[in-house]
């Protein structure tokens, strides 16, 4: 209302102090000096304090990378691993071989390996080829290569001598197995006993009147006390009565853990 802005303003005579603002009173009311109204306070704190806002429970992608907890980390893992025991919809259990984690540790530490919860000690299916022996305990051999077998590959004892055997080596966890024997049956075969570990758990005649392929020698409820890495040994020990020799042809040993 015509105030000079060359000058400070003045009301009833006084100058308004550094920061102030003129409050109007309304109509027929003095105007005053005051401070000004701040901004809603929870709009930059957190309600009943001065620190920044907490974003926690916030929707939407923040600007910033976010660290990720350990704990929901663990959660989603064994999410997964539900999901992937059972069939969807159902209850029935189906085999899983994971029970740990790799977990970062940040930048510049080692990661953790840990236990998913809920996860078995491991279970699983071990296929190992006749031929992929890790070393010969006694004999010599051959491979030979079929496409009418199985898996196209077998190996047998050239010399059958009694005693001949193979030795592997594979992981087997703690449980009850079922273990198949694939092999070619012949008159010169002789009977073949499988060992864990250097204990027999099975023995099979390998023998048959007339030649056979891809046949499977099962035997089951062989207890595994301890998981651990396994010595397979593969050997030739003794012979049917009718048998002329002491051949043996592994195309396949089998593991599959049953309970």
């Amino acid at each position: 209302m015509g105030q000079d802005n060359a000058v400070p303003r003045r009301i009833n005579g006084i100058e308004g102090a550094a920061g102030q603002v003129i409050i109007s009173g309304g109509p027929g009311v003095v105007e005053t000096f005051g401070a000004p109204t701040p901004a809603a306070h929870a709009g930059t704190h957190e309600l009943g304090g001065g620190d920044a806002p907490n974003v926690a429970g916030l929707s939407g992608l923040l600007a910033d990378d976010q660290h990720i907890l350990d704990a929901e980390v663990l959660l989603v893992a064994a999410a997964l691993l539900h999901s992937s025991r059972h069939i969807p919809g159902g209850g029935d259990p189906m085999r899983w071989t994971v029970n740990k984690l790799l977990l970062g540790a940040g930048a510049g530490a080692d990661p953790t390996l840990i236990d998913i919860p809920g996860a078995d000690t491991g279970e699983g299916y071990q296929t190992i080829l006749g031929p992929n022996y890790e070393s010969i305990g006694q004999g010599a051999y051959i491979i030979n290569i079929d496409p009418t077998l199985w898996y196209v590959v077998e190996i047998y004892n050239n010399n059958h001598n009694d005693g001949d055997n193979l030795l592997y080596h594979t992981y087997l966890s703690k449980g009850t197995y079922s273990i198949q024997l694939r092999s070619f049956t012949n008159v010169g075969n002789g009977i073949v006993k499988l060992a864990i570990d250097g204990v027999d758990v099975t023995v099979w005649d390998t023998y048959s009147a007339a030649p056979v392929k891809n046949v499977p020698f099962l035997t089951t409820g062989v207890v595994v006390a301890a998981s651990s890495v396994k010595l397979i040994r593969l050997k030739v020990d003794g012979k049917n009565p009718a048998s002329s020799n002491h051949y043996m042809y592994p195309q396949a040993i089998v593991f599959w853990r049953t309970a």
